[in-house]
């Protein structure tokens, strides 16, 4: 028997297909490149096709436009193996971080219906922003467990913001920490605390039981 795989939804639409700048790819010479979104709304997940003449198959029932169905139900784009869609959790999350690209990387982390904001677009503390944003979001996509889940290891981070190929230098580990550092004072001036940013050994992530990822713009 084919196992699922999970996606976790929420309200953001997620585009699933084979195009690897899809929310969620799906690596199979049957599936089009942008084939169908789904997302959660009232309890229930949703999906919807796009513009595609594909069969796109939800618990069994072909989408002809839009579906809905419980938590759980199995998604099927053309012969790949059925993803399992599940809603997010209904806990609220304390902050909602938004991964930004345009115009320039970084991130924007709003507290739901309060008024704390943080808006970086600028610097290396942006980027670091950023990163760590984008891990949250693409590991509670594929629904990590939260232990396990935004951890982005310190040689990755040193190669994307220095271009760094080889083993990482003194310098270049104080200038990632420099850079944490940073992100932290920030994150306190807004009003946040320090400890959404997590930092072990080797690695550093936004710590997912307080931030909710809510994509990228």
């Amino acid at each position: 028997m084919t196992s699922s795989r999970r996606v976790v939804l929420r309200e953001r639409p997620l585009i699933l297909g084979a195009d690897a700048h899809c929310d969620v790819v799906v690596g199979d010479p049957s599936v089009e490149s942008k084939q169908a979104c789904a997302w959660s709304e009232d309890g229930q997940v949703v999906v919807s096709i796009l513009g595609t003449s594909a069969p796109v198959l939800l618990d069994g029932r072909r989408v002809v436009a839009r579906s809905a169905a419980g938590s759980g139900a199995l998604l099927k784009l053309g012969d790949a193996a059925p993803l399992e869609l599940v809603l997010a959790s209904g806990e609220d999350r304390q902050f909602v971080v938004t991964a930004r690209c345009v115009p320039e990387l970084g991130i924007l982390l709003e507290e739901p219906g309060g008024e704390r904001r943080l808006e970086l677009t600028e610097g290396r503390t942006a980027e670091l922003g950023y990163l760590l944003a984008r891990r949250t979001l693409e590991d509670e996509v594929r629904g990590a467990p939260p232990q396990d889940a935004g951890w982005v290891d310190d040689h990755e981070l040193a190669g994307r913001l220095w271009g760094v190929r080889s083993k990482l230098t003194s310098a270049n580990k104080n200038s990632l920490n420099v850079c944490v550092f940073r992100l932290r004072a920030q994150l306190a001036m807004a009003g946040f605390s320090r400890d959404l940013v997590e930092k072990r050994q080797r690695r550093t992530r936004f710590r997912p039981d307080a931030v909710g990822a809510a994509g990228a713009t």
